[in-house]
């Protein structure tokens, strides 16, 4: 046989999990690095909040109600691929932002990158996992939201004072796009054939069932991870402005200040 060999179902589970972490941790970098960019690229709050939400939610939306269409037609994993490069390449464009008007322009790209993992994935390890284990193997790959959103702040924290915001937006950028490679590698026995000729108990009983599970997901899955980053936007840091008076560090008469960003 000339077809690559197809992935073991854990190793494909452990790979979308790494998926599904780098895709939150390149969401919430705008959350994570948000003093900083609002800092260097003068945003106001209502700019801010535009790239941060609206960047993201209306092209998300959009981009969910298609990508599981797009994903039966075309192939899961090309699919997958194609967004991940998407969201991956755009996240490292944001790295290059030198105003709120190209930052701007390019934060929908990721969100419409981002939006073809959770159904392309979740179609995959429901056909390669069987009844048993498939809800077991969908809570893993929902572990990457939390770990993902976790590992942004992480990074921002560990990689920002050492390199920079632009420079961690690139680097995760790249690693993306290394992944994007091992993707398009897998082999999508639903492209490969049409009439799903695995196992029957590996894949819902009918058409019309996986449809509606499908439609019925995605929207679950677009309100947890609206949910989500409305968390990480209720945390983000507050920093002193030196517009406030305050001294460089947050320091004003010998005691650290907490009071929130002077928004202009």
């Amino acid at each position: 046989m000339t077809e690559a060999r197809p992935w073991r179902p854990f190793g494909l589970l452990l790979l979308f999990l790494l998926l599904h972490v780098l895709n939150q941790v390149d969401r919430s970098l705008i959350a994570s690095f948000g003093p900083e960019i609002v800092a260097e690229l003068d945003l106001t709050r209502t700019q801010f909040s535009i790239v941060s939400g609206l960047a993201f939610t209306v092209p998300y939306a959009l981009t969910a109600l298609t990508a599981g269409v797009l994903a039966d037609k075309y192939g899961r994993t090309r699919i997958m691929a194609a967004g991940l490069a998407t969201w991956s390449a755009f996240t490292a464009l944001s790295g290059l932002a030198r105003s709120f008007l190209t930052l701007a322009a390019v934060r929908p790209s990721v969100d419409t990158g981002e939006a073809t993992l959770v159904p392309t994935a979740t179609a995959l390890l429901s056909e390669k996992f069987p009844v048993a284990r498939r809800a077991t193997a969908i809570g893993v790959f929902f572990m990457g939201l939390p770990l993902g959103v976790g590992a942004g702040f992480f990074i921002a924290g560990q990689l920002g004072p050492v390199m920079g915001w632009r420079n961690v937006f690139i680097m995760l950028g790249l690693v993306g796009l290394l992944l994007a490679g091992v993707v398009l590698r897998l082999r999508d026995g639903t492209a490969a054939s049409p009439a799903h000729g695995d196992n029957p108990a590996l894949r819902p009983a009918g058409r019309s069932w996986q449809t509606w599970e499908e439609s019925f997901g995605r929207t679950a899955i677009s309100a947890s991870e609206s949910w989500a980053r409305s968390s990480c936007m209720s945390i983000w840091p507050e920093i002193p402005s030196s517009k406030s008076g305050l001294s460089k560090n947050g320091d004003s008469a010998g005691t650290r200040s907490h009071r929130p960003m002077a928004w202009r």
